[in-house]
């Protein structure tokens, strides 16, 4: 197996859907397909089963951060972290 091919291939993938992004107009619209095309990619078989990829907002002690893509682990209730 040619690894190096591989990847070249994978890289290939993701401009070509970064290119066909860039003809859009609306940056939301642009922002919304380059982050499904990367979460598609993700989600097929390159991380494990166990997460999920999605959208999120991380809450601090002194901000709030809004983060486009997140990896969670898939569990039921809320995950909260201290010591940030």
């Amino acid at each position: 197996m040619d690894m190096k091919f591989i990847f070249k291939e994978i890289a290939n993938k993701l401009m070509s859907e970064f290119k066909i992004s860039s003809q859009m107009k609306h940056q939301g619209i642009i922002g919304d397909y380059r982050e499904d095309a990367l979460k598609d990619f993700l989600m097929k078989g390159r991380i494990p089963r166990k997460f999920s990829i999605g959208s999120s907002e991380i809450i601090g002690p002194n901000s709030n951060i809004h983060v486009d893509q997140i990896a969670i682990r898939r569990k039921k209730g809320y995950y909260h972290h201290r010591g940030i």
